[in-house]
């Protein structure tokens, strides 16, 4: 829960494993940058299930969340996901993104494509 968590870190550590192989301090540039870099390794992680459904959604929720930084998920995803869903995934609507792991962005992107083809099944019988 860092202000260097972000959307960014979210969508990388979803797909990858990555692992800091060293720093490079600000002197090794010129002129210095203001920030310290670093050279990473990203691995890909195996799907085990891609789901392009949940990924979509995954997706979507992780750019909403983060859009307004200091929004609760309760507003910044609202529309997207509801009360009961907070409830179903035991995730705490007035909690902010970056209190969120890549795990419980999860499952609410689960949570929300099988609400989502519940409604659809729903539809489909009322019109057979």
């Amino acid at each position: 829960g860092t202000s260097s968590y972000g959307r960014l870190t979210v969508c990388v550590t979803r797909a990858f494993e990555v692992e800091t192989i060293f720093h490079v301090e600000p002197d090794a540039f010129s002129p210095p940058p203001e920030v310290r870099s670093s050279v990473i390794v990203m691995r890909p992680k195996p799907l085990i299930a891609f789901d392009s459904d949940i990924e979509g959604i995954f997706s979507e929720l992780v750019r909403l969340a983060f859009g307004k930084r200091r929004k609760t998920l309760r507003n910044s995803l609202n529309g997207v996901i509801d009360v009961a869903m907070f409830q179903e995934t035991g995730i705490d609507a007035g909690l902010r993104a970056e209190n969120l792991s890549v795990e419980n962005f999860m499952e609410l992107a689960k949570c929300a494509v099988a609400r989502d083809s519940k409604r659809k099944t729903k539809v489909m019988t009322h019109h057979d």
